[in-house]
């Protein structure tokens, strides 16, 4: 049976030997954070399937209502609250590429630290924004072509324009 690498310094610090200073508080603070490490464990052990089973089940759970709706007035509540559920459930769906364009877009962004120290300076900064504002303007004009004359159009219009406008920065 092997023991613990633990064990031999925690047994020097209780009881290190003649002519020493025995290290009890560090002892006593050591054996006392192993036995916490060890609650944890088991706890989380305990913790992440209990949570993972509660999530599956309550998700579920309401939608268990929905043969007994329109039976009895007894099940009037249940009913309306699992209409809520679902209603909720729908608006996330319609919500789901909104937030899908906007998690794009956040990956899409450099982080900016670690440039050298010019970088940072003001009419940087400044040239960074208006380019921003430039981008989210042509972003809402590309928009609004494609709604007025159709997508492959408006490809051809910003492909025109573009060519008109080479000789500035391009945005």
């Amino acid at each position: 049976c092997s023991s613990s690498p633990l064990r031999p310094q925690i047994r020097a610090e209780l009881f290190p030997g003649r002519g020493k200073e025995p290290f009890r508080k560090a002892a006593v603070l050591r054996m006392v954070a192993l036995w916490d490490l060890m609650n944890v464990g088991v706890a989380g052990t305990v913790w992440l399937p209990t949570t993972t089973v509660f999530v599956l089940y309550s998700s579920v759970y309401s939608l268990t209502n929905l043969d007994r709706c329109g039976t009895s007035k007894q099940y009037f509540l249940p009913c309306i609250l699992t209409y809520g559920y679902l209603a909720c459930l729908v608006a996330l769906l319609f919500l789901a590429p909104v937030v899908w364009r906007f998690q794009l877009l956040r990956t899409d962004l450099v982080s900016v630290k670690g440039f050298p120290e010019s970088f940072y300076h003001v009419s940087v900064v400044k040239e960074i924004v208006q380019r921003y504002k430039c981008a989210q303007v042509r972003l809402q004009l590309t928009g609004l072509l494609e709604r007025r004359v159709g997508h492959w159009n408006a490809l051809e219009i910003k492909r025109y324009l573009d060519e008109g406008n080479r000789e500035l920065a391009y945005v």
